[in-house]
């Protein structure tokens, strides 16, 4: 008896292992993660311009990106002073647009020495606004200077009980 249940066990060992080994996975979804090159989609324009492969032209000093036998991404012209600047953008052979031929690639951080948020400086363009700011500030004094003697102070000097006290660790 204890035989016959040896050889069963390993007979369903043997058949599970080759049914796992067998069975493809399958996605609920119908779409896998990971997209192969041979997915049946065609790359995206960014794929493409990234994957191109640089041909340079000796008469003219292009360095021309090629994507299966067409046009790419950025054309660069090597200058006489040893620069490498931007001409154009090519998708397809055909020419969508001029770039600048050096990009300004400075970076401003608005972080200060310790880490901390910096104010961004805001530059008004128009005199109005500028005017009208003035005029609501000076409103804004006078209604102020009204409203302290509105409502006057307790003479005790009683904190106000719905403001917190300071927080003291210690």
């Amino acid at each position: 008896m204890l035989e016959e249940i040896s050889k069963f066990t390993v007979l369903l060992l043997v058949a599970s292992t080759f049914l796992s080994c067998s069975r493809k996975i399958s996605h609920s979804s119908g779409e896998s993660l990971d997209i192969p090159p041979s997915s049946g989609r065609p790359p995206a324009y960014v794929q493409k311009a990234w994957e191109a492969r640089y041909s340079y032209d000796a008469d003219r000093r292009l360095l021309v990106p090629q994507y299966a036998g067409s046009r790419w991404g950025a054309v660069q012209q090597y200058k006489e002073e040893g620069e490498l600047v931007y001409q154009d953008w090519w998708i397809r052979d055909v020419r969508s647009e001029d770039l600048e031929a050096s990009p300004d690639t400075s970076i401003t951080s608005f972080l200060n020495e310790d880490g901390n948020l910096t104010l961004i400086p805001q530059e008004a363009e128009d005199s109005f606004l500028e005017d009208n700011n003035t005029e609501q500030e000076s409103t804004m004094e006078v209604d102020l200077k009204a409203s302290e003697d509105e409502f006057p102070q307790s003479a005790e000097g009683d904190p106000d009980p719905f403001v917190p006290s300071p927080f003291s660790p210690f």
